[in-house]
């Protein structure tokens, strides 16, 4: 994506009408590829953790990870 990003706005400065559209579709598949790995997966897993957990230690666990970043070893 940047190799791309890049050629795109440092080349002639121009807009280029005939881009290849494989190779649009292929950086819009890459973009949602990274916004599911990096933001819709790891909240979609938190979600079953904390939808699932006893209310007990859900506090447990923040205690827990509150203490551990007020004092660290």
């Amino acid at each position: 994506m940047r190799i791309t990003g890049n050629n795109a706005v440092h080349s002639t400065k121009e807009i280029d009408i005939n881009d290849n559209p494989k190779i649009a579709y292929k950086l819009f598949e890459m973009l949602n590829f990274i916004v599911q790995e990096m933001i819709t997966r790891p909240k979609e897993i938190d979600n079953l953790f904390e939808d699932n957990m006893p209310k007990g230690a859900k506090e447990a666990i923040k205690k827990r990870n509150k203490d551990s970043t007020s004092n660290p070893q």
